[in-house]
């Protein structure tokens, strides 16, 4: 997909552009044994004020605006092309750059400007390439667009913001110092990161495929009634209670990293019992799995997060249902039920639906308590079942 070819705005903090055109090393403490390294050039943090110092005076945009070409430069390399040559060499009509630029979350850049390179329009005759031998339609063509951008951008946020932490964590220094220094340091990670995104992609798009196989297997004999979502598997919810009050005293630096060790302990027991997370929304998660079993496993390891460290008590619900899956997200009224259930649970306690209590009834470690009805809205009275191991 094509690279944003936007001005990026100016930062908050002035930075000095380098004058080495070698990646910086990263900062060592000082001592004779880094005499070398000081000779040598300065390290990251050199160029940079001192830590926790106010940045006071004029904001230096020239300086700001040189770090982003350069930053361009070496992430995205050179700009070799207008849209109009893009136009001319890809095969796509001016209408339809315009149209696959929206779904990917770029701007297109003014007629005549040389703002793409040769990756923008590699990946648009590739694109084109794979729509004509699979004779994909406009509709496919933005979901499989819409989907990268979405995902990518998230995903470019999410590392960057785990390098200020570190470099806030490690050195010392303000966020905004710890931004301006991230910035610095992007373009010597960004083949390191990208190397590991397509690793992992390929690795993910493979169990994807493998999970249209296994899940033929798994529900032959199932009626393929078209009136009928097509997927059966368990939905998983879970939920921090009372979040606002558990992060209520914490400062910055302590939300985020409650934040973040709620998601890596979540995310660990998910993906280490072979589920699939959907959804991580801060406080709270979707997940599914293909096994009712699993489900329940990872249901009740979440439920006791709390007595394992995480300092705040979580309620859960499980469901056994069909579910339709759109743009890597799950629909369906056992999905709805699922976070129902999530909120009327105790905490630290998991429910689930009848259907789940069905498959889970011939493992005989599980224990299933059946609890009064409750009234849940479009979908009448319920009677979860609280689930624990014997």
């Amino acid at each position: 997909m094509p690279a944003n070819p936007q001005q990026h705005p100016p930062s908050a903090a002035p930075a000095a552009a380098s004058s080495d055109s070698e990646p910086r090393t990263a900062p060592a403490p000082a001592g004779p044994s880094h005499a070398a390294e000081s000779q040598a050039g300065p390290s990251h943090l050199n160029t940079l004020p001192a830590p926790n110092a106010r940045l006071d005076g004029p904001v230096d945009l020239v300086a700001l605006a040189v770090l982003d070409e350069q930053i361009d430069a070496q992430i995205l390399g050179e700009p070799e092309f207008s849209l109009e040559e893009l136009t001319a060499a890809s095969g796509w009509s001016l209408d339809e750059i315009a149209e696959i630029f929206l779904w990917s979350g770029t701007a297109a850049a003014e007629p005549g400007e040389k703002a793409y390179t040769r990756s923008d329009l590699d990946g648009l005759v590739e694109l084109k390439a794979l729509a004509s031998r699979e004779n994909l339609d406009k509709v496919a063509i933005g979901t499989v667009a819409r989907s990268i951008s979405f995902a990518m951008e998230r995903l470019a946020l999410t590392q960057v913001e785990a390098i200020v932490h570190q470099i806030t964590k490690d050195a010392d220094v303000s966020d905004t110092v710890a931004r301006v220094t991230a910035a610095e340091l992007a373009p010597r990670q960004s083949e390191v990161l990208l190397q590991q995104i397509a690793t992992l992609w390929r690795r993910h798009y493979a169990g994807a495929v493998h999970r249209l196989t296994t899940g033929a297997i798994l529900h032959r004999g199932v009626s393929d009634d078209d009136r009928q979502f097509p997927l059966i598997c368990a939905v998983g919810f879970a939920r921090i209670v009372d979040f606002t009050a558990v992060t209520a005293d914490f400062d910055v630096a302590a939300f985020a990293s409650f934040v973040q060790d709620f998601n890596n302990r979540v995310s660990d027991v998910i993906t280490g019992a072979g589920g699939r997370i959907i959804k991580l929304m801060g406080d709270a998660l979707v997940w599914v799995t293909a096994a009712a079993d699993t489900s329940a496993l990872v249901a009740l390891e979440l439920a006791g997060l709390d007595a394992a460290g995480l300092g705040a008590p979580l309620q859960v619900g499980v469901t056994w249902c069909r579910v339709m899956s759109i743009n890597g997200d799950v629909f369906g009224q056992g999905v709805n039920l699922a976070a129902k259930l999530c909120d009327a649970a105790p905490a630290n306690t998991v429910w689930i639906d009848d259907a789940a209590a069905a498959q889970l009834a011939r493992y005989p470690d599980f224990a299933l308590t059946p609890q009064p009805e409750i009234e849940i809205k479009g979908l009448g009275q319920i009677t979860p079942h609280q689930l624990s191991l014997i």
